[in-house]
Parts: C-alpha cells; structure tokens; sequence
C-alpha cells in the first residue's frame, strides 16, 4: 500500500489533536483524578478483597492503555513529520 502525502498530513494532524488533548488541564485532570481513585481504593481495600483489588487493577490497565493511545497518536504524527519531509526531499531531487 502507498501511503499518500494526504495520508501522512492526516496522521500528522491527529497526532497534534492528541498532543493538544492530552495537554489540556481539563482531560490531564481527568485522567490523574481517576488514576488517583483508583489507587485511593486499593490503599483502603479490606485485605480479603482480592477480587475487588483485581478490578482496581484493571482499572490501572485501562487508564493506562487510554493515555498510551494518545501516545501513540502523538508518535505517529512525528513518524508521518519525517516521512512527508523525506518525501519532499524527494520530489525536490528529482
């Protein structure tokens, strides 16, 4: 498959779009609060609750995998950067 220079500029604007979502105060306060939550309720779980920690681990993973999407997203953005610019080098020899 032949990644487009409209392919890249599209997975270089989504990885801004992350970037930006994920530095905004209201959803990094999200995320931290629910994180924060969540190991609040493993700090004060009864110690026979083991079914109830395993959720709150679960949890953990879950807030975890979400944050790593806009990663993800973000290091895309610079992947599709470096390749549009190699592209253009590109054309521009030829």
């Amino acid at each position: 498959m032949t990644v487009t220079e409209s392919d890249l500029q599209e997975q270089i604007a989504k990885g801004a779009e992350a970037a930006g979502l994920r530095k905004n105060p209201m959803i990094a306060g999200f995320i931290d609060n629910m994180r924060m939550t969540v190991y609040e309720n493993i700090r004060t779980s009864k110690p026979g609750a083991i079914e109830e920690r395993e959720e709150l681990a679960k949890m953990l993973r879950v807030i975890d995998a979400f944050e790593r999407q806009f990663k993800l997203a973000m290091d895309g953005g610079k992947v599709a950067r470096s390749r549009l610019e190699q592209l253009r080098q590109k054309i521009g020899w030829r």
